[in-house]
């Protein structure tokens, strides 16, 4: 029955796939995001194998699991399960829920419950099968990629297939984004608000109709990272907001970029003085201190704890740094994930580097002719670096487990591809070979 359902899952999302003009209306062919959703279904399949082998099927096991505790009360106690789905959690249980809740672990974890609750409603549709909730996380992925992959497309409508590259095909973003955790649903929030943020926005649409349904798309994308990922919104709203800003005033973008950061670090830095409760700072120290000291890993690496307050935190910054943007190491002895995951950084970093070598592309540097296109370019550009950088640095800051920081970073690899890789002259020349190999 379990294949059935998968087999028909994919079949109907397939069709969703190269039906829908927001899929197909990208100028790919429209068997192509069949294909990619189709090979991440597949790489679904080897998450959960890689989480049984090695995590004896760690989280996305228990949030099918603690869902379906959920969804059993639907049948019998409909008014608790509308309760435990739609009502708020981390407080005391209510007595008329408490024989539920008391059963089901992260009840204070806003984040982890957040995933109980999707994969409970996914029960309706799934027989509780694990494979047919991944098919579903696929898809809610595939949503958020075509997102970003649109607004790509917006900015380097000359670079259709390097830009797909970039959005669809790096491998921890297929592999980490097409099993049942966080990750498929970061994609998903992040397509939704970059898309519907830059419809409304940058391309500047009229209609009152569209309006209305680009903000409440782009409140569903921040309301479900307010309670999966509250630390991701924190890195990507501001610089949603900073690179439009930047792409409407005058004025040269990096320093624009650069001056309104160093005033929100400043905020940062004040707030504590109007609201206690806003000591970023604090919280990152706090968190730092839980996540090193009494969160103890196989994959954990090096991270030392810091105070309380700025000067201490920088002196930790180093270490945040190059444990998400190095980390981590090829150790030839033990061929593990690890190594998996640091030979594929080992050609990010080639990329990045031989993007920067080959200086920038001929589309690219013709873009400077309108200095109105050019403006926005170039802050979406800086968008893309800034909004990576803050999140890897908070992460880094918080924790040291390596598997943890893959998974982070495999959220921030397109962004760093198309700030990076896009505007280069290797892109350009690798889309005139997919396009003549095309043609041929």
């Amino acid at each position: 029955m379990e294949a059935l359902l998968v087999i028909t899952y994919c079949v109907f999302f397939s069709f969703l796939l190269y039906r829908l003009p927001y899929f197909s209306n990208i100028g790919l062919g429209k068997w192509f995001l069949v294909l990619v959703f189709l090979f991440k279904v597949g790489a679904g399949y080897l998450y959960g194998a890689f989480h049984n082998a090695y995590h004896n099927g760690g989280d996305p096991y228990l949030y099918v699991f603690y869902g379906k505790v959920i969804f059993d009360t639907f049948s019998s106690e409909p008014l608790v399960f509308l309760e435990l789905v739609l009502g708020p959690n981390a407080r005391p249980d209510p007595e008329r829920i408490c024989h539920i809740s008391d059963g089901i672990p992260s009840w204070n974890d806003v984040r982890t419950y957040s995933m109980f609750r999707i994969n409970a409603l996914l029960h309706f549709f799934s027989g509780g099968y694990y494979y047919v909730h991944s098919v579903f996380f696929n898809f809610f992925c595939m949503i958020g990629l075509v997102g970003i992959y649109r607004v790509a497309k917006y900015y380097f409508p000359c670079l259709t297939y390097s830009s797909a590259i970039i959005v669809f095909c790096i491998p921890s973003v297929l592999f980490w984004g097409s099993g049942i955790h966080k990750g498929a649903i970061c994609f998903l929030s992040m397509g939704l608000m970059l898309y519907q943020f830059h419809s409304a926005f940058i391309i500047t649409e009229k209609s009152g109709k569209k309006w209305m349904k680009r903000f409440l798309l782009f409140a569903l994308g921040f309301g479900i990272l307010i309670l999966v990922r509250p630390h991701l919104l924190l890195a990507l709203f501001p610089a949603i907001l900073v690179g439009w800003i930047c792409s409407t005033w005058k004025g040269n973008t990096l320093s624009k970029f650069s001056g309104i950061y160093t005033a929100g670090i400043i905020g940062i830095l004040l707030a504590p003085k109007l609201w206690a409760k806003a000591d970023v700072i604090r919280i990152l120290s706090e968190t730092n201190w839980v996540l090193t000291q009494y969160f103890k890993g196989t994959s954990d690496v090096y991270l030392p704890t810091f105070k309380a307050n700025f000067w201490s935190m920088m002196e930790v910054v180093p270490y945040a740094l190059f444990n998400t943007l190095v980390r981590p190491l090829f150790n030839f002895s033990d061929w593990t994930w690890q190594q998996i995951a640091a030979a594929e950084l080992f050609l990010m970093w080639v990329v990045v580097f031989a993007s920067i070598w080959s200086g920038l592309s001929t589309n690219w540097l013709q873009q400077q002719s309108s200095q109105s296109a050019y403006s926005k370019q170039l802050s979406f550009r800086y968008f893309c670096l800034f909004f990576p950088i803050s999140f890897l640095l908070m992460v880094g800051l918080t924790s040291d487990n390596m598997g943890a920081l893959v998974r982070y970073r495999s959220l921030v690899w397109p962004f760093l591809g198309m700030a990076i890789f896009l505007p280069s002259r290797i892109a350009e020349s690798l889309e005139q070979r997919i396009v003549k190999y095309l043609r041929s």
